[in-house]
């Protein structure tokens, strides 16, 4: 498939739909939108690999059930810059045993072996928890930040069950700081500049309690500090609204927060290119962007200019080493 340009840039599909065998497409007229564009030539890229690849019976018999559809790759990137660039993406799909020994539990204790220095740690929910890693990382005094769940009742969640709604957590960022560099209330400043807190149970193109906002304190200092910012935002109508949808829940030391499996971890860094395409196209730049100036400290934007500005500049590229999963949060910025 090759895309070509019109007039407003937009990518072209230079096949019928009928051509590219799409069932659901047959009959109907040529595409000459980038979107449809991209679903077609997604979806012969997907028909020529499952001729060749060794689980074609474990690809269809995932294709058959819409609960693990999400798994696997059914769209394409596009990335704008100097013309269009189509590329085709297909994801394998991957095995992850929670139970295994390298994702015990982490308790929201500060390790005991930072002995060297006073180490605490922060946990806040933010929607999708690739995009609450980096504003969190660039912050003086912030030693690691992990992607993972918490605020559930099920032991050892995966991002299956997670995102399907079935364990009760919530996507998070366990934030590990130096109070001596960096005070509590500077991270809420970030958390606050990197959400939408006035709606419940969503962040942006991503639906569902596991993706609600919520802050979850670990002394009872945090919780007066993050009770005090709530009210501060709220009463002063920030987002526009005295209604703000953002929980606090205080929780103990003991417990337990579960790391997201590792190929989710530092995703900013990882994959670059997916990372401002998937802010972006969900809608979560232009909202901070319109929220927030641009000096706005705390908030990140893919480009001040409003446009997606990741990848190469020529030629096509393909993110075939990237776990299929991811592909289901993906999907929702189309």
């Amino acid at each position: 498939f090759v895309g070509a340009a019109g007039k407003d840039g937009a990518g072209v599909c230079t096949r019928t739909r009928a051509d590219l065998k799409c069932p659901e497409f047959r009959g109907r007229k040529q595409s000459t939108t980038r979107t449809h564009g991209l679903r077609c030539a997604a979806r012969m890229e997907v028909e020529q690999l499952r001729a060749t690849r060794s689980d074609d019976h474990h690809m269809d018999r995932t294709r058959q059930n819409s609960a693990n559809r999400r798994e696997f790759l059914r769209r394409s990137v596009s990335v704008v810059s100097s013309g269009i660039i189509c590329a085709v993406i297909a994801g394998d799909s991957i095995s992850w045993d929670s139970r295994s020994s390298s994702r015990e539990r982490i308790a929201l204790a500060a390790d005991n072996a930072s002995a060297t220095r006073k180490v605490e740690v922060a946990v806040f929910a933010g929607g999708c928890f690739w995009c609450m890693e980096k504003p969190f990382d660039v912050v003086a005094g912030v030693i690691s930040t992990t992607s993972g769940y918490c605020g559930g009742t099920e032991q050892n969640p995966t991002y299956k069950t997670v995102s399907a709604g079935r364990t009760g957590h919530a996507e998070c960022v366990r934030v590990e700081f130096d109070p001596s560099v960096v005070s509590y209330e500077k991270l809420l400043d970030v958390y606050w500049h990197n959400i939408d807190p006035t709606v419940r149970d969503r962040q942006f193109c991503d639906s569902g309690k596991q993706y609600r906002t919520a802050i979850f304190t670990t002394t009872p200092e945090q919780l007066e500090s993050a009770r005090k910012s709530f009210s501060f935002y709220r009463d002063n109508r920030t987002f526009g609204t005295d209604r703000l949808y953002t929980q606090i829940v205080a929780v103990d030391a003991s417990t337990a927060f579960w790391p997201a499996e590792p190929y989710h971890q530092n995703f900013y860094q990882t994959n670059p290119q997916l990372y401002s395409f998937y802010r972006f196209n969900c809608g979560r730049d232009q909202y901070l962007d319109r929220q927030w100036s641009e000096q706005a400290s705390g908030s990140e934007s893919s480009s001040s200019s409003g446009e997606f500005s990741g990848g190469s500049s020529s030629g096509r590229f393909r993110f075939r080493d990237i776990p299929a999963a991811i592909w289901q949060r993906i999907n929702r910025a189309f």
